[in-house]
């Protein structure tokens, strides 16, 4: 993808975003990419393609609900 961020940057803005709220009553973590291993991140293939440091940042911050977009795909062709 052109717009790639990497997996280190991606928990960079995770904290930085987290310290913001970190009072919060209720804490909302939204994301595009949905997080590594999940039912969400599986793409045609069969093969997971979420965040791994999404995946770590919400189970180690525990967020009250954790909304997140999709992967894009496209199709291949074979010539």
């Amino acid at each position: 993808m052109p717009y790639e961020i990497q997996e280190e940057d991606i928990l960079v803005k995770a904290e930085t975003g987290w310290k913001d709220v970190q009072d919060a009553r209720w804490k909302i973590f939204e994301t595009h990419t949905p997080p590594s291993h999940t039912k969400l991140d599986r793409v045609q293939r069969g093969q997971h393609a979420g965040g791994r440091s999404i995946r770590n940042f919400i189970e180690h911050k525990q967020p009250d609900p954790v909304i997140c977009g999709l992967i894009h795909e496209h199709a291949v062709s074979i010539l």
